[in-house]
């Protein structure tokens, strides 16, 4: 019987372990997006434009990807000047079988390549909360969260 309602406590305290964790890294997640937003936006006013990304090999659960989470390659224009490096996903896992990708997006997108300067899209994915959709809506009806960018 004891060692039944140990069992019972160790299990639920590590569900709570676990979901603390996958908070923490959704925090995590939200402050390198915020800290990415604000080295874009001192490029530009340097530059006028945003960066060019690295292309990458598009992910089946991605429209669009043009650059993502290398360790300080994805935006590469941002490093050192803008930020000392740049961050990855608290996980860092692409895995195709399953769809689940937990990794950093950029992209500069417009139909054309004069508004394409102007504006870009952030995308990652959270763990514990629903896709937070910020600005236009590119990604609409998946599991990724976005932050758009751009001058008007």
């Amino acid at each position: 019987m004891v060692v039944a309602i140990i069992g019972l406590i160790s299990s639920i305290a590590f569900v709570s372990m676990q979901n603390a964790r996958a908070e923490a890294r959704d925090t995590k997640r939200l402050a390198d997006l915020d800290a990415i937003r604000n080295a874009l936006e001192l490029y530009y006013n340097d530059y006028g434009v945003y960066p060019d990304y690295k292309v990458c090999n598009a992910l089946p659960s991605v429209i669009v990807c043009d650059s993502w989470s290398e360790p300080n390659n994805w935006i590469p224009s941002l490093v050192p000047k803008y930020m000392p490096t740049l961050p990855s996903d608290p996980l860092n896992i692409t895995d195709n079988e399953t769809n689940q990708h937990y990794i950093y997006l950029y992209t500069r997108y417009a139909l054309d390549d004069d508004v394409a300067s102007q504006k870009y899209y952030l995308l990652y994915r959270l763990e514990r909360k629903a896709p937070i959709v910020e600005g236009a809506c590119l990604f609409c009806n998946t599991t990724w969260s976005q932050m758009f960018g751009g001058k008007p």
